[in-house]
């Protein structure tokens, strides 16, 4: 039953699995049987419901990375056997992806699955992208090819409007499969949280291994995986954002592989405890009430009890679940018969939590930029105990991380595609509009601490602010939003 509440992200993967019924379906009976109506039927209802919800948008888009399917580059981790075989069939016709476009009938779905051969052609019917139906419209789909679908990824990053693409930025764009690996593998924790959870193989543990195995190389793109906005899978997004930025800041002390996995599966898992809060608290839109907070409070210790549970877990993870609150004395959170006193790590995982949780676009907030979340946090209660770990964690990430969007004092926008460690407010940066905000017919690359290739019509270039994004409909390059 379709519900307001539902999230979009869960509606495409819906989506997904019935337009994979309907494919199996028409593969044994006729277009016209109960059966396959009925399934086409399902499909197209859920699609009218997500174009309700997605106000602005004329297309959803399904994006393949291998074998397995994205919406708004989640992962779309349930769609089951049967979206996995119309996946499969995307695959061996060679499309990166499928879009389905406003207004799609039943008997565009019926081309679309005739077209990638889940189903029988109809008598007097019609197959081939782009054919006119008997109605004499072109079907409402389109098979995306690779290079399509990379410059979809691209607008996604960087958050432009449908008429991005043209000046990508690959090279900025590889870590952001780990990111939504590691996405997908913490949700599949949270579906089966009623089960005996095994970390010593599986999704998870080998995802995390490719988060430390990136540490070793340019491992500052890191924190790009935690820029993209996504506010109905935030839950797990924090998690995912706070293991990948705890890992590269651990890595800067810690060289040991071994030590590094055990710290980022620590980070990862330290909100486990949150798949014990009821969903309606966990996503409400505005304040809590305090009897909300209280239940939410109650979170460490539920995570510590999934997690001592859990067959051969690691200690770690089950004092970072614990205490990871207990840092700034932030009663009434887990209280204790004795003094606790907490470990570096689970002091490093605090001090992350409180900055993704400032930086972080919720359906409910305003996101903040890396700079202002900085000088909030120094202002803190219980800060001053952990300025070693805030130094770390601003010398790391620096103000303006890679992959961030930042306007020029010249009023022109760029995206940071390098860090300058001795000079962090003057970042490699990649100009992509003019002062009017005008998109550049070339962009121009710059190290803004280079004055003598820096300069604007005899004016330095120093970046004056960051610009945060706030909703996926935003043209950040375009749009005055402030930090």
């Amino acid at each position: 039953m379709l519900t307001p509440e539902k999230t979009s992200w869960a509606l495409a993967q819906e989506i997904f699995h019935a337009i994979g019924m309907a494919a199996v379906a028409s593969q044994t009976y006729s277009v016209s049987h109960r059966r396959v109506a009925e399934a086409l039927e399902k499909a197209i209802s859920l699609i009218e419901h997500l174009f309700q919800q997605l106000t602005k948008a004329q297309h959803i888009t399904f994006m393949r990375s291998g074998d397995q399917i994205e919406f708004r580059n989640v992962p779309l981790a349930r769609t089951g056997y049967l979206g996995d075989r119309l996946a499969r069939a995307l695959k061996a016709r060679g499309c990166a992806g499928l879009q389905l476009e406003r207004g799609i009938t039943a008997q565009d779905l019926v081309a679309l699955l005739t077209e990638l051969r889940c189903a029988r052609i109809p008598d007097g019917g019609f197959s081939g992208e782009g054919e006119k139906n008997r109605e004499g419209a072109v079907p409402k789909f389109h098979l995306a090819s690779q290079a399509e679908i990379d410059e979809i990824r691209a607008k996604n990053l960087l958050g432009r409007g449908a008429t991005w693409g043209t000046h990508a930025i690959p090279d900025l764009s590889v870590f952001e499969g780990t990111a939504q690996n590691l996405l997908s593998a913490y949700r599949g924790v949270f579906a089966n949280l009623g089960q005996p959870i095994r970390f010593s193989k599986g999704l998870l543990a080998e995802t995390v291994d490719r988060v430390v195995a990136l540490l070793g190389s340019e491992k500052e793109r890191l924190v790009l995986g935690a820029s993209g906005e996504y506010f109905d899978d935030f839950t797990y997004r924090h998690s995912v954002n706070v293991c990948l930025i705890t890992a590269m800041l651990a890595s800067e002390i810690i060289k040991d592989p071994q030590t590094l996995r055990r710290i980022s599966v620590a980070a990862l898992l330290h909100d486990v405890g949150k798949g014990r809060v009821p969903e309606e608290i966990l996503h409400k839109p505005g304040r809590l009430t305090p009897e909300e907070e209280a239940v939410v409070q109650l979170h460490p210790g539920h995570g510590a009890e999934i997690l001592l549970a859990a067959e051969d877990m690691d200690p770690l993870c089950i004092a970072v679940a614990f205490g990871h609150h207990k840092v700034l004395g932030r009663s009434p959170y887990p209280g204790t018969l004795r003094p606790y006193t907490c470990d570096w790590i689970t002091r490093l995982v605090s001090i992350v939590d409180v900055y993704e949780a400032l930086t972080a676009q919720r359906p409910y907030k305003r996101g903040m930029s890396t700079d202002a979340a900085f000088k909030i946090m120094l202002t803190m209660p219980g800060m001053d105990s952990q300025t070693h770990l805030l130094r770390l964690l601003y010398n790391t990430l620096s103000p303006f991380p890679v992959g961030s969007l930042v306007e020029l004092s010249t009023g022109e926008r760029a995206v940071v595609t390098g860090l300058n460690p001795e000079t962090p407010r003057l970042p490699r940066v990649r100009v992509l509009t003019d002062p009017s905000r005008q998109e550049l017919a070339e962009p121009l690359d710059l190290d803004l601490s280079q004055p003598s290739t820096s300069a604007y019509r005899g004016t330095p270039r120093v970046v004056s602010q960051a610009v945060v994004k706030q909703s996926l409909d935003h043209d950040a390059l375009a749009e005055n939003i402030e930090p």
